[in-house]
């Protein structure tokens, strides 16, 4: 489906009902509560198209799974800028740490998950994915 076919809002809406049949709690941060939660870095970036944008909050709990360091995936269409948003996340969090993940403008540049350690200041340490594009024939 190209870009102008599909939506932030119909994507989003459309990953949460998938989510909520298999078990996901999904939570759709529209404008008014990116700004609330301040994703000004979102909001930015969505500022640039005429649809909003949205993020996708997707929560795995089974029962008596054990507590561990939180993880965070960044997913998206190939060549969305990923890869570029986790090296800004990790030059923001961890300036003094060689982390950088390849960046290409190419379709499918990189076809192996890569995670992070994010240490953002005095908040909780989190597993950052960068995951292999996908793209809808």
């Amino acid at each position: 489906t190209p870009p102008s076919d599909l939506y932030p809002e119909t994507f989003a809406a459309k990953a949460k009902a998938l989510a909520s049949e298999v078990g996901i709690k999904a939570e759709i941060l529209d404008e008014r509560k990116l700004a609330a939660g301040g994703y000004g870095g979102i909001l930015a970036v969505g500022s640039g198209s005429d649809r909003g944008p949205r993020l996708l909050r997707l929560t795995y709990d089974p029962s008596g799974a054990k507590k561990t360091t939180p993880q965070v995936a960044l997913v998206g269409y190939t060549n969305a800028g990923k890869s570029t948003l986790m090296n800004r996340l990790l030059e923001a969090c961890c300036p003094d740490e060689e982390k950088e993940v390849m960046v290409k403008d190419m379709l499918f540049a990189t076809l192996d998950t890569t995670v992070r350690k994010i240490t953002p200041g005095s908040h909780r340490d989190f597993l950052l994915s960068d995951t292999v594009g996908f793209n809808r024939m």
